[in-house]
């Protein structure tokens, strides 16, 4: 639009909490797919079901992370937890390591930044 940015929209964004990882908490902000075209329209960003971009597309998600005691409490279920990132992330938590199911691995440039480290200790 004439080299300006627009803001299609000023919708509420969903966080999904997981129950099977409490404190897991994943927002997706927006995922776009090539050619991006100057239309107001939403044909050029992807639905909330695309959580992983095409070739050349880009992602940005905001991820809430739970202490890692979460996960080594013995009460936990990675199998509950594998099954709810799969209904949930669709086509990302196609991507995570069997060896460490908190990594994953694509043909993508991913960007972490850590505003709250917590209580590392």
């Amino acid at each position: 639009m004439n080299n300006k940015s627009v803001v299609q929209s000023d919708e509420r964004i969903q966080t999904d909490e997981f129950s099977t990882v409490p404190g897991y908490e994943h927002t997706l902000i927006w995922v776009t797919q090539l050619p991006l075209t100057n239309a107001r329209s939403k044909a050029s960003i992807a639905t909330r079901t695309q959580l992983f971009p095409g070739p050349g597309g880009t992602s940005l998600h905001f991820v809430t992370f739970p202490p890692g005691s979460v996960v080594a409490d013995p009460s936990f279920d990675g199998e509950a937890a594998r099954k709810e990132a799969l209904i949930r992330l669709r086509g990302l938590a196609d991507h995570f390591e069997k060896e460490d199911p908190a990594m994953h691995k694509t043909n993508t440039v991913d960007y972490s930044v850590v505003y709250d480290g917590g209580d590392l200790a």
